[in-house]
């Protein structure tokens, strides 16, 4: 989750990029009914990947990617 709050929040998708990373992650919480400790850490252990860096966002858009095609046909 921590990969798809940073992707998102680096694409500025919440509020016209006017939302603060903290503030991001409050809402994931909240929405989600989770806790997120540390996510900065957690950020550093993406970035420490050696294959495949956004394994969850790949896998997101590979999979959406894929129902699309499915229902092209």
């Amino acid at each position: 989750m921590v990969e798809l709050i940073y992707a998102l929040h680096y694409t500025k998708s919440f509020n016209n990029g006017e939302m603060t990373l903290k503030e991001t992650v409050k809402h994931f919480e909240q929405f989600f009914g989770v806790k997120i400790d540390n996510f900065s850490h957690s950020f550093l252990r993406i970035r420490e990947r050696m294959k495949g860096r956004t394994v969850f966002v790949s896998k997101l858009q590979n999979t959406l990617e894929s129902k699309i095609k499915e229902k092209d046909q």
